[in-house]
This record gives structure tokens, C-alpha cells and sequence, in this order.
């Protein structure tokens, strides 16, 4: 007789349960590229211009309301030998030629003063007549006038002068009295125009060597 047990079917491998793996996509937001272009140089705001002109007062009066002083130091200052370069001579102690926007941001910042050293020498004829080049002197007053425009007052000086710091210095009066006057009577003549927001410094700490 034929069996009577039942077939088995035949086993079969199910197919796999697990899902397929993936790469998320990566959560952290992606910094998007910048170029040199895209930053921005922070601006300055140039405070309000306008002053008062102001005659008529005393020496006492006016140091009285100068405030707080800016020294635009090692700039037109340099001591860079007899050249006819004149911002080579105002860069040549490492400085930038003195901008607009430099007084821009001290009067900003709140100061009242500024004093820029200046030093004549270079520029100064040696003929005995003592003429300052003409270049030079509307250069000075380019900077001078960066800052006239606001209500400020400005410090002019004769800075490190040669012919000043000399080992004649004490014996030496009489001639470095006449390129003295000379060079003030040019500057003063240059500048007459302006009020007693711009201040002269005769000399700056003459010394002998």
C-alpha cells in the first residue's frame, strides 16, 4: 500500500526583514563659502562738520576748552633726509600717509585737539633764504584741513629740526633765530586766513647734541 504520511514541503529561505541601510543626510547646516569680496570693512561714520570761527580769546581761554588731545606722531614728523618725495618723507618712519578718514575716526572717538608734529628740514631751501617748498606746504594744510573742517583745534609745530638740535644750540642763537622767523613768518603767512582753532608750537623740545 502507498504511505499515508503527508508530504513536507520543501523549506524555503524568507527574505531578509531588515531594511536597507542608508547614509542619512548630515543635520549640520553647511557654511556656505566666502570670499575676501564678501567681507565687509567695518565704516566709520564721520561725525557732523561746522564750528563757530573763534577770535578774540586769551591763551588761557583756549587751553582751557582743548579737551582731550590726538598726536598724530611719526608721520609728517620723520626725520627722512633732504628728499623731494613728499609722502615718502610722511611714510618713512612705517606709517601710513595721514587720511581723512583717520581724523574722521579721533574726532569720533571723541577727541578735541589734535596735534600733528611736523618737521620743516627736508624741505627748506639751503640758499640762506630759508624757503619751504611750496609741495610740502599745501600737503601740510591738507592735513591741517581735515581737520579745520570740524570743531576742533589743530597744533602746528616745527619738530625735529637739524639746525635746532645742534651742539649750538646755546651758542648758536642768533642764526637759528633767523630760519626760525623766517620759516613761521611763511607758515603764518601760508595760514592767515584761519582762526584760533589753529595753534602754533614754536619748537618742539629743542636740545642740544
Amino acid at each position: 500500500p502507498e504511505s499515508s504520511e503527508p508530504a513536507v514541503p520543501e523549506a524555503s529561505t524568507p527574505e531578509s526583514t531588515q531594511p536597507e541601510s542608508s547614509s542619512p543626510e548630515s543635520s549640520e547646516p553647511e557654511t556656505p563659502a566666502t570670499s575676501d569680496e564678501d567681507v565687509a570693512e567695518p565704516e566709520i561714520s564721520a561725525p557732523e562738520t561746522g564750528r563757530a570761527a573763534l577770535t578774540g580769546k586769551t591763551s588761557s581761554e583756549i587751553v582751557a576748552n582743548m579737551g582731550f588731545g590726538f598726536n598724530i606722531g611719526n608721520s609728517l614728523d620723520a626725520t627722512s633726509g633732504r628728499t623731494a618725495d613728499v609722502l615718502k618723507h610722511e611714510q618713512a618712519w612705517g606709517n601710513p600717509v595721514i587720511s581723512q578718514q583717520l581724523i574722521d575716526g579721533v574726532v569720533a572717538a571723541g577727541f578735541t585737539t589734535i596735534r600733528i608734529p611736523t618737521t620743516w628740514y627736508s624741505f627748506v631751501s639751503t640758499d640762506g633764504k630759508y624757503t619751504i617748498d611750496p609741495a610740502y606746504l599745501a600737503r601740510v594744510k591738507e592735513v591741517v584741513d581735515y581737520c579745520y573742517k570740524y570743531d576742533v583745534y589743530i597744533i602746528l609745530n616745527l619738530h625735529h629740526e637739524e639746525w635746532i638740535n645742534t651742539s649750538k644750540l646755546v651758542t648758536g642763537q642768533e642764526e637759528i633765530a633767523k630760519e626760525l622767523g623766517a620759516l613761521w613768518a611763511q607758515i603764518a603767512d601760508y595760514f592767515a586766513d584761519y582762526d584760533q582753532h589753529l595753534i602754533f608750537e614754536s619748537m618742539n623740545e629743542p636740545r642740544p647734541r
